[in-house]
């Protein structure tokens, strides 16, 4: 048995199913990133497991023990809130003891767990002061602290860096990467974030509409989604989509004719590849990192929008009559990736390279059917 089973679990709002029959495992000591949309359950399922919401049905198993009817304070997990939830009054100190206190412990024995997560977050300087005289991740610090010092089974984050800016929010991503390996603790992080996901997670969660889309590293699911909504959420710009269909197909090719578009792609299959027909619909997915300049098979475009970051570029180009499957976009972009510094301006001419094997292909049903030939099965 896994230290952490989640079995069937399902939280219903009246006539509302907000988490639908959701199973997983954990180990002792992973890291798991829950991940989704806005609504798609993830929080709800981080409060169920805290004791915070009453599931509907299932069960909840931590190191043998069911912990599906027990008390907040008694299922041995210990959570950190978005907002901090420091009390204004307290200090630094009185705050992260305070869950200790009300528990019995002893005042040196409080003063002991207190020090000691305050040396492992390095805010030992801070003890005496009030959350008001604190940097926002100062104050985070204080509530992992507060945390750290229940010593509990398993540690649950609830979007803990969305209040922070983006260089704190790195840096603290790269503290937690650290806290956890120094702890060795089993944690559970929620966050519609996907580059906290993809670089803090031992495995990843992907939840849609109260349902699991898929569970995986981080890599096996950038690389090998299950569907095409795990396509889209993972990858940062999100991975282009075209509406095309399977001109004709044997066992080992398939020839492909995207809208617009008058020449056909010709991709390989592989052992992995779905089942696939002549005149099926398929949504043909390609990232924009694997656009290059060489690849035979070429669109023309023009740029529209340039973001030069630096070490690298990214631009989006108008495709016209290539139809993106955006629905909102004014115009039909490709998003491009450059791993270097480019001298193009807006408005010039572009050839975009689109390498056969490169290319996803989703079923109607929004199913992988293929993935690039490339990539190293997991």
């Amino acid at each position: 048995m896994s230290f952490l089973e989640i079995t069937n679990i399902v939280k219903d709002y009246g006539a509302f199913r907000a988490i639908n029959d959701v199973s997983f495992s954990v180990e002792e000591g992973e890291f798991i990133v829950m991940v989704g949309p806005s609504g798609c359950g993830k929080s709800t399922l981080l409060r169920s497991l805290a004791g915070l919401e009453d599931i509907t049905s299932g069960s909840l198993i931590l190191g043998g023990r069911d912990i599906t009817r027990d008390e907040p304070a008694d299922r041995g997990v210990a959570m950190v809130f978005q907002n901090y939830a420091l009390y204004p009054h307290m200090t630094v100190a009185q705050n992260m003891g305070f869950g200790l206190k009300m528990a019995g412990q002893s005042k040196a024995d409080v003063k002991v767990a207190v020090e000691r997560a305050a040396k492992t977050l390095r805010i030992t300087d801070h003890l005496h002061k009030r959350p008001k005289m604190l940097s926002g991740g100062q104050r985070q610090r204080v509530a992992i602290g507060r945390a750290i010092t229940r010593s509990p089974d398993v540690f649950l984050f609830d979007e803990p860096l969305s209040n922070l800016d983006a260089s704190l929010r790195a840096q603290m991503r790269v503290e937690l990467g650290h806290l956890h390996a120094e702890l060795g603790a089993t944690m559970i992080y929620v966050t519609h974030d996907q580059v906290e996901a993809m670089t803090m997670a031992s495995r990843i969660i992907v939840l849609n509409g109260g349902d699991i889309e898929q569970i995986g590293t981080p890599l096996e699911l950038y690389n090998k989604p299950a569907n095409r909504f795990v396509a889209e959420f993972l990858g940062s710009p999100r991975i282009n989509l075209f509406d095309g269909k399977i001109a004709a197909i044997n066992a080992q090719t398939a020839s492909i004719k995207i809208d617009g578009i008058a020449d056909h792609l010709e991709i390989s299959l592989s052992s992995d590849s779905g089942p696939m027909a002549s005149g099926d619909k398929v949504t043909v997915g390609i990232r924009p990192e694997s656009i290059n300049d060489t690849a035979p098979w070429k669109i023309p475009a023009k740029i529209s929008v340039i973001e030069s970051l630096g070490r690298e570029t990214l631009f989006y180009v108008n495709a016209d009559p290539v139809k993106t499957l955006d629905p909102d976009a004014k115009d039909p972009l490709f998003a491009v990736h450059k791993s270097n510094q480019i001298t193009a301006q807006i408005g010039d001419d572009i050839s975009l390279g689109i390498p056969q094997e490169g290319v996803f292909l989703f079923n109607e049903a929004g199913e992988t059917v293929r993935y690039p030939i490339t990539q190293t099965a997991p």
